[in-house]
């Protein structure tokens, strides 16, 4: 999710990013991405404000990076996920049963 650099000297240039990194886990950040928007009021806001400034396919791939964000915290903090999303902290919570059942009265 982070875009490359060409350094050479003095001089720097951005790439776009689209061919660094693992294809799969982008496309996993991106999907989790679209359904954090869908799911998490306080992730549609933050999606909301960056699509007002940015291109929306942007304002997703800044949702993805920091999902990503949180998900390499959680794994090099070893430690739970701390209900977070960008500072702000979320509305719902993480459900403790694994795996979830598609009826709750089932």
């Amino acid at each position: 999710m982070v875009p490359g650099a060409d350094n050479s000297n003095r001089s720097t240039k951005h790439k776009s990013g689209n061919k660094d990194g693992n294809r799969y886990l982008k496309m996993a950040f991106s999907e989790a991405g679209v359904r954090a928007t869908q799911y998490f009021k306080e992730i549609n806001d933050f999606y909301n404000a960056k699509q007002k400034k940015k291109h929306p396919a942007v304002a997703r791939a800044i949702v993805a990076q920091e999902i990503a964000k949180n998900c390499f915290d959680v794994l090099k903090n070893n430690c739970d996920f701390n209900n977070k999303f960008a500072g702000k902290s979320l509305s719902k919570r993480k459900s403790m049963q694994w795996p979830r059942l598609a009826n709750p009265d089932a």
